[in-house]
């Protein structure tokens, strides 16, 4: 064969065992199930929780959701709740088709808020993962009074499709101006 042949024989030859290479097995089988990614049909977020200490809830029905609200909203929950005059100003939420995720993190510094970055459904499980709205603050002095940042209370309610699977959910603890995400899991509630 002449030289001036050798290299598009070569080219062809490598396309041919390309597009061989994926008829071939590439190993063990992996787990084909799909991942979904659900979509999220509200998120409330800020940093004004009343409620003082970490919590992550699954809400399925109106009643715990008003209770949850009052006691977000620091109002008090020994008195029936009236929606016709809705002093909690409460949000109406379809529990016949839709849960609430509620990621409460408690007495906390700089964050003002929570953001949901994703939410995936395998089939097994439902996984959010959720970013800090955190900022730094300036303390004025070294003085530890002055460095305790500014006292916060985050939160976030996410309204997703109704599951009975386990739910899982993930936080973002990579530090201020890191740009790879490092997920660890922080909360899990029970399948129903």
């Amino acid at each position: 064969m002449s030289h001036g042949l050798v290299r598009p024989v070569l080219g062809i030859l490598g396309l041919a065992l390309l597009g061989l290479q994926g008829l071939l097995p590439a190993g063990p089988p992996a787990d084909t199930r799909p991942v979904a990614t659900a979509t999220a049909f509200v998120v409330l977020s800020g940093d004004d929780s009343a409620v003082t200490e970490e919590q992550l809830l699954r809400v399925t029905d109106d009643e715990a959701w008003t209770d949850l609200w009052r006691r977000h909203r620091g109002l008090p929950t020994d008195k029936p709740y009236n929606r016709y005059y809705d002093a909690a100003t409460c949000p109406l939420v379809d529990f016949e088709s839709c849960m609430v995720i509620a990621l409460l993190r408690g007495d906390t510094t700089n964050c003002a808020g929570l953001r949901l970055v994703e939410v995936d459904d395998d089939g097994r499980r439902l996984r959010l993962r959720v970013k800090a709205k955190s900022y730094q603050t300036m303390a004025a002095s070294i003085d530890p009074e002055d460095m305790q940042g500014d006292a916060v209370r985050p939160y976030a309610f996410v309204v997703l499709p109704r599951s009975d699977l386990p739910v899982q959910v993930e936080f973002d603890r990579s530090g201020l101006g890191q740009r790879e995400p490092r997920w660890v899991r922080e909360g899990e509630l029970a399948g129903r």
